[in-house]
């Protein structure tokens, strides 16, 4: 008989377990190793990142399945449904397109952890498939979701509504912008911006800028950036550098 885990011989692998009653069985991974299943299923990409250490995600290289194309939101709608203590139904998941380029994402802790004092400033370009339904002119109408989120359960996120008080396009449909200087329609969010830079290789840039905001759930520097609308989403998760020891600025800049 194999054992439970166990070495299943010439494929150098595990027989695991099966996922019934995983609600009660942490820590998780072979070894114990993760402490949460939002922990394992979070993706780390070995070849931009380093992967060590407690506080990043554990699904390297999508080798425990495909994550790395899952919003924050999305990873924790499967990490509850994995954690469902019964027959859980599942629905339609739409995968994120990743994000080309990182350009520049700050984050900047205020100096009083108690006030929400904290600013963000976000740089990023993707480029869309020729199958995938996205179009400036059709987002106007749209509400559209910015979260951010490291390997806790909780997430920072923020959605600019539809309609009047949302996303408004120029003239020539190439640029999409929200802007509210006091950060009061959208808690702290200041100026959102999509704009078109090519239109024949569909590659657009992503600005997003905050003030008085609390981002202190964004305790670990493993932090994954999602962008989601009603047609299509984009996601990226990397490793931030700190300023200092003191941890009041992270960032990460992809050339």
């Amino acid at each position: 008989m194999i054992p439970i885990p166990g070495n299943r011989g010439e494929l150098l692998d595990y027989v695991t377990p099966t996922l019934v009653d995983v609600w009660n069985t942490a820590p998780y991974n072979h070894d114990g190793s993760f402490a949460t299943v939002l922990h394992g299923i979070t993706p780390c990409n070995t070849f931009l990142d380093s992967c060590d250490g407690l506080d990043v995600g554990k699904n390297l290289n999508d080798q425990h399945g495909t994550t790395s194309t899952l919003t924050p939101r999305q990873l924790r709608q499967l990490a509850a449904f994995l954690l469902a203590p019964h027959a859980a139904s599942p629905g339609t998941v739409r995968q994120a397109i990743p994000f080309t380029k990182l350009k520049s994402v700050v984050v900047r802790f205020g100096p009083n952890p108690a006030l929400a004092d904290d600013r963000l400033d976000v740089k990023a370009r993707f480029q869309v498939p020729q199958s995938a339904a996205f179009n400036l002119a059709g987002l106007a109408g749209q509400a559209l979701t910015i979260s951010l989120a490291d390997v806790d359960d909780a997430m920072f996120e923020r959605t600019v509504p539809a309609g009047a008080g949302g996303m408004k396009i120029n003239a020539s449909a190439t640029t999409l912008s929200f802007s509210d200087p006091k950060g009061l329609t959208v808690p702290g969010i200041t100026r959102v911006q999509i704009r078109l830079r090519n239109a024949a290789q569909r590659e657009y840039e992503l600005v997003v800028k905050g003030k008085a905001l609390d981002l202190a759930l964004l305790d670990k520097n493993h932090i994954a950036l999602g962008l989601e609308t009603a047609d299509a989403a984009f996601v990226k998760t990397r490793t931030f550098s700190q300023s200092s020891a003191k941890r009041r600025t992270i960032k990460i800049a992809e050339q």
